[in-house]
């Protein structure tokens, strides 16, 4: 029974535990994935084997061998490039989280403080409009000063000195005007230059001072540096003292701040570090600024004018009371009824400050052409459109530019600030072209109109500004097409002079600089 009931359990056993059957069905498994992975590879080996030669064979085992590395090597490419997209989103992630940890620290920081000293954007627009009015406010009467200190060097007599009532008002008869339009021009390219290589040299710095040590630091160090170029404008251009070429030069590029284009970046870098990222609305907010830091470059020289204007009527005022004073003494006395003195006010306000406009309203000439009237006309329409459309378009392509390319604060001012120092070369060589020009290709001046060498660099002008245009538009993909673009437009910044030229030669000498 044993025997039995062993060759029994023997016999029931042994078809489960065959190792022929074991290793066919293995054999089958493997076939089986082998074939699902590669296709029907081993079958057309097989009938390749059975029906053809041995050198077809070997000629299209070679070619099915390089077919499979093929798919081999597109699997692992399929897989490299879903690996590295997910790398980029969760780069992308890791940003995100970053930039809403940052968020969320500075509101817990400054969440306990009154509201005067919490961040705001509104305080950072306040503190950029009294910045750049500072820097603005300066611009006009330093033309003025600096022409009045010219005016005592090349004065005919070296005794006639300006009195200090009447700076910044130039009598012409005194001195050499040649002379003092010669150095001032010299010196304001000068200026101009230096102040565009020291914006580039350092916005960037700033904006890397800003990141490490703090906007709020930044800021107090433009106040202070400010301050310093205030006091020192002063110094130079005192009544007291005398004239030195290199002190005023000193003075004028004293303001090592790197200029508006610091103010921009520390602003921008500021605004996102408030706003969270989840609003959406950075780029509202940097468009308001850059239309506010617009507004206060227009808005600084009107105040000033305004103010000089306003402070030499006073002192006319003044003097007119005085004498009415004595005329009272000598028994007679003037009336002014408000109705005369609200016509003054309005005359002297408002009518007085639109009135120049009027005088590019040429008259006809003496056979009755009107052809200067319509000149000067689309003259200043070129001029305005041109204006706007190098300086309208910036606040928009700077923000394209931080929404695509992911520009910094440092990118951007390198971006403006070559579009200024190339300005400043253009315009500093350009008598020097100009002169060249005359010679080699015999242009004749027109003294009182738009001569051959003025159509020359109007068009060439318009051709530069045209292709910085096309430049940003065709290569937009292309972060350094901007730069390119930036130097094509500085090619163009001949255009407002040579249009002032023109203009100035259809009208009087006597109302120039209305």
């Amino acid at each position: 029974m044993v025997n039995g009931e062993s060759s029994h359990r023997s016999d029931e056993v042994d078809p489960l535990f065959n190792p022929e059957t074991v290793d066919s069905s293995a054999e089958y498994s493997e076939s089986e994935d082998h074939s699902n992975e590669y296709g029907d590879t081993n079958s057309e080996i097989v009938n390749l084997l059975n029906n053809e030669g041995l050198e077809y064979v070997m000629e299209h085992t070679i070619e099915v061998v390089a077919n499979t590395k093929e798919k081999l090597k597109n699997q692992k490419q399929v897989l490299v490039h879903d690996e590295s997209d997910t790398a980029l989103e969760d780069e992308e992630e890791e940003d995100d989280e970053i930039s809403h940890t940052w968020y969320k620290q500075v509101q817990d920081k400054f969440k306990h403080k009154p509201w005067y000293a919490r961040p705001t954007v509104g305080a950072i627009l306040f503190i950029i409009i009294l910045r750049v009015l500072c820097t603005t406010l300066l611009m006009t009467p330093t033309v003025g000063l600096l022409s009045t200190k010219l005016c005592d060097k090349y004065a005919f007599d070296k005794s006639d000195v300006t009195p200090l009532g009447h700076v910044g008002i130039i009598d012409r008869k005194r001195c050499d005007m040649k002379a003092v339009q010669k150095e001032q021009s010299n010196i304001t390219s000068w200026v101009t230059l230096i102040n565009s290589v020291v914006g580039i040299s350092l916005c960037g710095k700033y904006g890397e001072f800003s990141d490490r040590l703090g906007r709020v630091f930044v800021l107090k160090l433009v106040g202070f540096i400010g301050m310093i170029h205030t006091f020192l404008m002063l110094v130079a251009f005192h009544p007291s003292r005398p004239y030195q070429k290199w002190f005023a030069m000193l003075a004028m590029t004293s303001d090592i701040t790197g200029g508006i284009l610091t103010l921009i970046s520390v602003g921008n870098s500021y605004i996102s570090d408030i706003i969270p990222p989840s609003e959406g609305t950075l780029a509202v907010y940097i468009s308001l600024l850059m239309s506010i830091v617009y507004a206060s470059l227009g808005l600084g020289p009107l105040i000033s004018s305004y103010l000089i204007t306003l402070l030499r009527r006073s002192s006319s005022i003044s003097s007119l009371k005085s004498n009415q004073s004595n005329g009272s003494q000598n028994g007679g006395q003037i009336k002014v009824s408000i109705r005369d003195r609200l016509y003054i006010w309005l005359h002297m306000t408002v009518i007085e400050a639109v009135e120049p406009i009027g005088k590019l309203w040429i008259s006809r000439t003496a056979t009755g052409s009107l052809i200067p009237r319509i000149n000067t006309i689309l003259l200043i329409v070129i001029d305005t459109l041109f204006c706007s459309s190098t300086s309208g378009f910036i606040p928009v392509l700077l923000l394209y530019c931080i929404a695509v390319y992911d520009w910094t604060s440092v990118e951007l001012g390198y971006f403006i600030s070559i579009g200024g120092i190339g300005k400043s070369f253009i315009l500093l060589f350009m008598p020097l072209l100009v002169g060249f020009l005359k010679k080699r290709l015999n242009y004749k001046v027109i003294p009182n109109g738009v001569d051959n060498m003025d159509k020359l660099l109007l068009n060439t002008s318009m051709v530069f500004l045209i292709a910085s245009s096309l430049v940003i538009i065709i290569f937009k993909k292309y972060d350094k097409s901007l730069y390119s673009a930036a130097i094509l437009q500085a090619l163009s910044a001949v255009l407002s002079p040579t249009i002032q030229s023109c203009v100035l030669k259809y009208n009087s000498k006597k109302i120039a600089g209305q």
